[in-house]
């Protein structure tokens, strides 16, 4: 599949839902990809769809009750967040149908709060 297929199944799958499942989508596009801890989701949101921390918190809730996220703890990173099979699936399709696109901006998002987060703690 090619990323321009991708692109338009992404669009197609998101035809005629919510601005709502749309976020939705972009939090469990963004957990697929790497476990993140509250303070991640929520920055990356803030900075993405200008969302508020609560807001975001209440996304992640639906989802949990919902089964489409959990949350897990290690004794390393403290809580964090992943995408179950039945998130992947509900709203993504599979791993590889998220465009390259969206995946590199939700990652390039990450790495720039952390680098903020670096500089603000190291300051």
């Amino acid at each position: 599949m090619t990323e321009r297929d991708k692109a338009v199944t992404w669009k197609k799958r998101g035809r005629g839902r919510g601005l709502r499942w749309h976020i939705q989508r972009e939090i469990v596009a963004l957990v697929s990809r790497k476990a993140s801890n509250n303070t991640e989701v929520q920055s990356v949101m803030t900075m993405m769809r200008g969302i508020s921390h609560k807001k975001t918190i209440e996304l992640l809730r639906e989802l949990e009750i919902a089964n489409c996220v959990m949350q897990e703890q290690d004794k390393k990173l403290g809580y964090y967040w992943i995408a179950t099979s039945l998130g992947v699936k509900v709203y993504l399709g599979n791993m590889t149908a998220i465009p390259l696109k969206i995946a590199e901006e939700l990652l390039a998002l990450m790495e720039r709060q952390a680098e903020m987060d670096d500089f603000i703690g190291g300051g």
